[in-house]
C-alpha cells in the first residue's frame, strides 16, 4: 500500500515558519492590504500543479515495475518525499501533484528490481516534468547509480599513441615489446611470439600462438581489434584489455595469470582464473566447456555462458556476479564473500559448500535440479530449486525482507532464519525435517507446504525483475511511510463576504494535512485528513466544510473522531461537514494577546472511494470553505481566490465586492477573503491587525503575481502576530 502525505498544498519543504523580528526590507507602501496594486490575473496561491511523466527504457528487467519516489529536495540531504508509485517499460508513472510555489526542482529516484538506484535532480520552471530513466542517469543529474557493482572498468579505445611502433605485416620469429614502449598492431598479421614488457596495442586481426605478457605489461584490444590464439599473463601485475574480441576456441583453454578486463567478447573451450589473478567481465565470455574462478576480487557485470561446470574455488575471494551467468552443468561455490546482485541460472545442481563461509543473494538463482546448502546462503531475493533442496547440517537459510525460496521437495538438517518483513519457504512437494517443525520457520519467515494445506501461508510476495514467481494475492495498494516538516498547512479567512472584511484574515484559521492512500495504478483509494480549529475570531457563527474532487456517491466516510464530522446529504460532490458554529467550539476568539483562550479542536476522518479517483490529469484539490450556519441552498459560501462554491453556494459573481468575473477576489483591487499557507500552526495577525502590516512581503508577492517574496510567510513581525504553540 503507497500512503503519500499531502501537506495542504505539500508544502513540506518549508521549515517551522512563523512570526519573527522582522529584519528584512520589504516595500514601504502601500501601507496596507487595500493600498495594493496586485498584478493582473493573480490568484493567491501559494501552490502550483505540476503533471509527472515518468517512463522507463531500462530494458534489465524486462517488463517489471520500477519504484518512482518524488522528492522535493535532495533525498541525501532530508528531502521529504512527496509520491511513490511504479513504472515499467509498458506503463508510465503519470501524476499531476500540487506543489509549494517556493519549490523550484525535485529529485526523482527510480529504484529497479534489484535495488539499484538512480536519482535525477529536475527542475520545474514548467507545468509538466518529463524523463525517462535508462540504465544509468543523464549527464544532466546531479546524483549519481548507486549500483551494486564492486569495481570499476576500464575502457581504453584510444588511437595509438604518436612516436609507437606500428606493426602492419607478419612477424615470423619471435621479438618483444620492450618496457616503456608501445607497439601498435594495425593490419592483419600472424605473429609468431612475442614477449611484452611494455603495451601491444591491437586494432587489427592478430593471430598468435603465444602472446607472453610480464610484469607492468599490457596487451590493449581496442573495439574492433581481434585476437586469435594464446595469452599467456606471466606476473599478477600482467595486465589484459579486451575491448574487441579474443578467440581461443582452437586451443585447450584460457587461463588468466593476471589481471584481465573483458569488455568485448570472449570465445573459449574452457576458462580459469588462477590465485593470483583478477578478472572483470564487462562484455561476454562464452566458454564451451568448464569455468572455475579463483583469483581475488573477481565479477562479472556482463553475461557469462558456460557449457560445462562452474567452480569457484576454495582460493576465490570476494566474487560478485551483478551480470548474468547461465551455466548447463553444476555450480559449485567454495571461496568466500560471494555476492550475486543480478541473475545465476544453473541447468544443474547448485552447491554452497562448507568452506564457503557465507554467500548473499540479492536477485535470482535458479537451479534445474537441487539445491545444496552446507554453508550460510543469505537469501534477499529469489532462489528456487526445480526437483530438491538440501538444507544440510553445516548449513543455514537466512531470509531478509521480502524474499522467496521456491522448491520442490525440502530436505531440512538445519534452520531457516528471518529477518525484517515477511519472507517466504514455498514447498510443493514433499519436505522432511530432522529436527522439529518449530527450526523449519522463525522470524518473520513464512512457511508454504502443498502436502499441507492449512499451512498455506498468509503473505503476498511481489513478481518483479528478481522474482518472476511471486506469492499470494496482491494488496490493493502498498504503504510508504512520509514524514514532512512542520506536519501541514493553515488556512486562514475572513468572514465578512460578499463584503469586504479588516484583511487580518483570522476570522477562521485552521491547520490541517491529509494522507491519499493509492492502488498499483496510481489512483486514490483512501483519504486520511486531519484539521485543526486554531482560532475563530469573526462574529458570525461559522462553519467549516471541505468538498471533495469526487461525486457524492463515490464517498464513504469513516473513523471520525467527532459526532459533528458528516457527509453533506444532497451535495453534487462528497463534501464533509467539520462543525457548524465555530463559536460553540471555541468560546474565545484566539486573536487577542492577553485575553483567554480556548483549546485547539482537533478534525479527524477518513473517506474511502468506491471507484478509485484518477491523479493523472488534476490533483487530488481539497477545496476548503467557511458558511454561515443553519444555512443550506443559497448559502454564504467563503473559499479560497478562483475556487467556485459547492452546489449549495448562493450567487457568486457580481455579489456585493466579489467581482463579476472571478471567484472569491473582490472586484476592485483583485484581494483574497481566504488565503491557503504551507505551514502548519501559523502564527496569523492578531485582532484588527492588516495582514499586510504583520507580514509586509506580502505586499510584494502580490504586486509581482508571485514572482518575488515567495516565501513571505517566514518573514512576520512577531509583535503583530499571535503566538501559536508550534
Amino acid at each position: 500500500m503507497k500512503r503519500i502525505l499531502l501537506l495542504a498544498a505539500l508544502g513540506g519543504i518549508l521549515s517551522v515558519t512563523s512570526c519573527k523580528k522582522d529584519n528584512s526590507t520589504p516595500s514601504t507602501e502601500p501601507l496596507k492590504m487595500e493600498d495594493l496594486i496586485v498584478k493582473e490575473g493573480f490568484d493567491w496561491s501559494t501552490t502550483r500543479a505540476i503533471k509527472f511523466n515518468i517512463g522507463i527504457t531500462d530494458t534489465r528487467f524486462g517488463n517489471a515495475d520500477h519504484t518512482i519516489s518524488i522528492y522535493d529536495g535532495d533525498p541525501v540531504n532530508g528531502g521529504n518525499i512527496v509520491s511513490t508509485g511504479k513504472a515499467s517499460l509498458i506503463r508510465a508513472f503519470i501524476e499531476k501533484i500540487n506543489f509549494s510555489s517556493a519549490v523550484k526542482d525535485v529529485y526523482i529516484v527510480k529504484t529497479s528490481p534489484d535495488g539499484s538506484t538512480i536519482t535525477e535532480n529536475v527542475a520545474i520552471s514548467n507545468t509538466e516534468v518529463s524523463i525517462a530513466f535508462g540504465q544509468q542517469k543523464s549527464s544532466s543529474s546531479i546524483s549519481s547509480v548507486s549500483g551494486k557493482s564492486g569495481f570499476s572498468v576500464s575502457v581504453d579505445n584510444a588511437a595509438c599513441p604518436a612516436g609507437s611502433t606500428e606493426i602492419n605485416s607478419n612477424m615470423n620469429s619471435w621479438s618483444s615489446v620492450p618496457a616503456g614502449q608501445t607497439h601498435c598492431v594495425t593490419g592483419d598479421v600472424r605473429i609468431e611470439g612475442l614477449n611484452i614488457y611494455g603495451t601491444l596495442r591491437i586494432y587489427g586481426n592478430v593471430r598468435s600462438e603465444n602472446l607472453s605478457v610480464y610484469g607492468g605489461g599490457k596487451i590493449i584490444i581496442v573495439s574492433g581489434g581481434i585476437f586469435t590464439g594464446k595469452i599467456f599473463q606471466n606476473a599478477s601485475n600482467a595486465y589484459v584489455e579486451n575491448n574487441g574480441e579474443i578467440n581461443t576456441l582452437a586451443y585447450d583453454d584460457f587461463s588468466t595469470g593476471g589481471e584481465f578486463v573483458n569488455n568485448g567478447t570472449l570465445k573459449t573451450k574452457r576458462f580459469s582464473v588462477n590465485t593470483s589473478s583478477k578478472f572483470i567481465n564487462a562484455g561476454e565470455v562464452n566458454a564451451l566447456g568448464a569455468v572455475a574462478i579463483g583469483g581475488r576480487n573477481c565479477e562479472n557485470k556482463g553475461t557469462f555462458i558456460i557449457g560445462g561446470n562452474f567452480s569457484i574455488n576454495s582460493d576465490a575471494t570476494n566474487f560478485i556476479n551483478s551480470g548474468t551467468i547461465t551455466v548447463t552443468g553444476d555450480m559449485a561455490v567454495n571461496g568466500t564473500g560471494g555476492i550475486n546482485h543480478h541473475k545465476i541460472d544453473v541447468t544443474g545442481t547448485f552447491y554452497l559448500n562448507s568452506n564457503s563461509s557465507s554467500y548473499i543473494n540479492n536477485c535470482m538463482i535458479l537451479a534445474g535440479n537441487e539445491f545444496h546448502a552446507n554453508a550460510i546462503m543469505n537469501n534477499y531475493g529469489y532462489i528456487k530449486a526445480k526437483v530438491k533442496s538440501f538444507l544440510n547440517s553445516n548449513g543455514k537459510l537466512k531470509m531478509y525482507s521480502g524474499a522467496m525460496f521456491s522448491t520442490k521437495d525440502l530436505a531440512i538438517n538445519s534452520t531457516i532464519e528471518g529477518d525484517g518483513n515477511a519472507s517466504l519457504v514455498k514447498v510443493t512437494g514433499a519436505h522432511t525435517v530432522q529436527y522439529n517443525m518449530a527450526k523449519t520457520s522463525n522470524g518473520a519467515v513464512f512457511l508454504d507446504l502443498y502436502s499441507n494445506p492449512s499451512a498455506k501461508a498468509d503473505v503476498y510476495i511481489g513478481v518483479s525483475g528478481c522474482n518472476p514467481e511471486g506469492y499470494g494475492v496482491p494488496p490493493i495498494s502498498y504503504t510508504k511511510s512520509v514524514n514532512y516538516d512542520n506536519g501541514g498547512s493553515t488556512l486562514i479567512f475572513e468572514d465578512n463576504w460578499p463584503s469586504k472584511g479588516d484583511f487580518d484574515l483570522n476570522d477562521i484559521v485552521i491547520s490541517y494535512k491529509y494522507l491519499i492512500t493509492k492502488n498499483s495504478s496510481n489512483k486514490a483509494i483512501k483519504l486520511e485528513a486531519t484539521y485543526t480549529l486554531l482560532a475563530s475570531g469573526g462574529d458570525y457563527k461559522n462553519g467549516f466544510g471541505v468538498e471533495l474532487p469526487t461525486l457524492f456517491s463515490n464517498a464513504v466516510l469513516s473513523d471520525k473522531n467527532n459526532a459533528s464530522i458528516a457527509l453533506e446529504q444532497g451535495q453534487e460532490k462528497a463534501v464533509v461537514i467539520l462543525f457548524e458554529n465555530a463559536r460553540e467550539v471555541q468560546q474565545n476568539w484566539n486573536t487577542v494577546v492577553g485575553n483567554a483562550r480556548s483549546a485547539s479542536v482537533t478534525y479527524s476522518f477518513t473517506i474511502t472511494f468506491n471507484n478509485p479517483v484518477s491523479l493523472a490529469d488534476n490533483p487530488f484539490d481539497l477545496n476548503p470553505f467557511v458558511f454561515k450556519k443553519g444555512t443550506t441552498v443559497g448559502r454564504n459560501e467563503i473559499h479560497l481566490p478562483d475556487y467556485r462554491g459547492t452546489s449549495f453556494a448562493g450567487t457568486i459573481l457580481g455579489n456585493g465586492d466579489n467581482s463579476a468575473s472571478r471567484y472569491y477576489l473582490t472586484k476592485d483591487k483583485g484581494l483574497p477573503w481566504a488565503v491557503n499557507v504551507p505551514v502548519a500552526n501559523f502564527k496569523y495577525p492578531v485582532e484588527k491587525m492588516d495582514i499586510s502590516l504583520a507580514y509586509p512581503l506580502i505586499k510584494d508577492w502580490a504586486k509581482t503575481g508571485g514572482v518575488e517574496a515567495d516565501k513571505w510567510y517566514n518573514n512576520g513581525n512577531e509583535e503583530k502576530c499571535f503566538p501559536v504553540a508550534e
